[in-house]
């Protein structure tokens, strides 16, 4: 439920930002069938997937090689702090925002002739937010297949509200009432990791 939530609390930004970095290759297919669109949507999100499964694998396994040549007092207190650095951006992020440092955001004013759907993807994936080192973090401790796990169920929270996207134009309204979800989830989550992960080392 932690990474769902995780991902969730980054999902209206992500939303914001990087659904006009896809927006163009969509807007190609407008002629197309709801089919075609679905499917386009369907690459988009398997690139994102991979992207986090990746690094949730990388982390999670550089973090275990990590704790084999330390001892377990020094283990623990290093992922606490990184698990309060983690909390300490959200908290960041939740009160001041970060859409306007999103990669896709920079990505989408540039042109991609031929990007292809699952490309975008997975570059999109790789977008550094808070909620994303958050994650990182915490993947650290879980080793390699554990952290592929984690940012598993962090991507199906950060894609919930990206199955829209084709109402793009619609959804324009309402991104600031998105952004104030997304900043009271993560104002919240970013007390659990930092009080309760990190400071007082509940896991």
């Amino acid at each position: 439920m932690e990474p769902f939530l995780l991902g969730l609390s980054s999902a209206a930004s992500c939303l914001v930002s990087c659904a006009p970095f896809f927006a163009p290759a969509l807007a190609l297919e407008s002629g197309s069938g709801r089919a075609r669109r679905s499917a386009l949507l369907g690459l988009f999100l398997a690139g994102r997937l991979a992207s986090y499964a990746c690094v949730g694998a990388l982390v999670g396994a550089i973090g275990a090689a990590a704790a084999g040549f330390l001892p377990p007092e020094t283990d623990r207190l290093l992922l606490r702090a990184g698990w309060a650095l983690g909390g300490l951006l959200l908290l960041l992020g939740g009160l001041a925002g970060f859409e306007g440092h999103a990669l896709c955001k920079h990505l989408a004013a540039r042109e991609h002739p031929g990007a292809s759907a699952l490309g975008l993807g997975i570059a999109a994936g790789l977008n550094v937010c808070p909620p994303f080192l958050a994650a990182s973090g915490r993947a650290a401790a879980l080793g390699l297949a554990g952290g592929a796990a984690y940012f598993a169920l962090f991507f199906v929270g950060t894609s919930i509200w990206m199955l829209p996207i084709p109402l793009l134009p619609r959804l324009r309204a309402k991104a600031s009432e998105l952004r104030s979800v997304a900043r009271i989830a993560m104002v919240l989550l970013g007390i659990y990791f930092l009080v309760i992960l990190g400071l007082l080392g509940w896991s």
